[in-house]
């Protein structure tokens, strides 16, 4: 229905039964999109929870940091480009122990040490 600025400006107020019935009916053309919105939503949760379980636990030790250098430098040997996540996952050491350690080595090099 078209109404003119006018007529607006000169409606009576709806009642409560119109009002209602407004209410109702923006409800029912809502109803499918609030449905859409929840299964997108289970659907994102769902997702979530099987990217959790794919996550992988790692129990991580704590070693002495000499005894991390010699793991690290013969995982080096057999694994020639590692990356640094790769030795701390397979090796299961702390990452910031496996860090210092890779830090110190590269030090090292570059000063013509081992």
């Amino acid at each position: 229905m078209i109404y003119h600025v006018a007529e607006v400006v000169r409606a009576p107020q709806p009642d409560e039964n119109h009002m209602s019935a407004v209410n109702a009916l923006i409800s029912e053309i809502t109803k499918p999109l609030q449905q859409q919105m929840y299964i997108i939503a289970d659907q994102k949760l769902l997702s979530q929870s099987e990217e959790q379980e794919e996550m992988e636990e790692i129990e991580l030790r704590m070693l002495p940091k000499n005894e991390a250098k010699k793991l690290i430098l013969d995982y080096i040997e057999k694994h020639p480009g590692a990356w640094t996540d790769e030795i701390f996952m397979d090796l299961k050491l702390d990452p910031i122990l496996v860090f210092e350690v890779l830090r110190e080595l590269e030090r090292g090099i570059d000063r013509g040490k081992n």
